[in-house]
């Protein structure tokens, strides 16, 4: 039986590593969404870099880059784009190389890019990450790890939550849980009917709504908008298609 692992803290990914574990990455507030989104709508890859010198250096090699990010939820000077999945609702980017630093997200995936499998998941592609993940883990005999970006290594409510609706579907699927994905679970099975109102109640929702992003977290919470899952190969995040399983 697949057994699987939420981990709270981005440290933890180093556990998924050690078990050769399929990672699936939660940062739902905005990092992981502003990724599907952007793919779902064409972008070529996405590269996750941690540090604002590997983008510019990126860039300098590449003037065509597009450099998305953010610190503290703001656009970074000299980006082109801030971290927000609304600017992707368009077919502007289609074809375009992205280069993203997040405050949180991209040390999540970095932390976990030496597991078997990497991929990106959140509210907006929740049933189709969990079926992918589950037909990787059966390939390669492994358990899931599901890693919550949080901020500063910290416990985000809407992360958890998150993971809570993914684990639902994994117990669906006769899975194991450890105890906090089990938690996360019985979390998100009270917190379903009013999910808005609770995000937005969060520490995270709170901060993003006071400066001006409260569009940016009311797309982040459509449930399955997408069927796109992103995965992590050689450093670049694209589109998870049948060839890989």
């Amino acid at each position: 039986m697949i057994e699987v692992n939420l981990e709270l803290s981005i440290e933890k990914g180093r556990e998924a590593v050690k078990r050769n574990d399929i990672a699936i990455v939660i940062d739902a507030l905005r990092c992981s969404s502003t990724i599907i989104t952007a793919l779902a709508n064409d972008v070529r890859e996405i590269i996750p870099v941690e540090t604002l010198d590997e983008a510019f250096k990126m860039r300098s090699n590449d003037s065509n880059i597009i450099l998305v990010g953010e610190r503290k939820g703001q656009k970074i000077d000299g980006f082109d784009l801030d971290n927000s999945p609304l600017k992707f609702i368009t077919n502007e980017f289609r074809g375009k190389r992205i280069v993203i630093t997040t405050t949180n997200g991209t040390s999540a995936i970095k932390q976990v890019e030496k597991c078997p499998m990497v991929l990106i998941g959140a509210f907006m592609n929740s049933n189709e990450v969990t079926k992918k993940a589950l037909i990787l883990a059966q390939k390669y005999q492994s358990g899931i790890t599901i890693l919550l970006a949080g901020r500063n290594h910290n416990f985000f409510l809407e992360d958890f939550l998150c993971a809570g609706l993914l684990s639902s579907k994994f117990k669906y699927a006769n899975a194991n849980l450890n105890d906090h994905a089990l938690a996360s679970m019985l979390s998100w099975e009270r917190a379903e009917c009013n999910i808005r109102e609770i995000v937005k109640n969060s520490q995270h929702g709170r901060n993003l709504i006071e400066i001006g992003l409260e569009k940016d977290v009311d797309f982040c919470l459509n449930i399955d908008a997408f069927s796109v899952v992103p995965y992590l190969e050689r450093n670049s995040i694209k589109i998870f298609s049948e060839g890989k399983i």
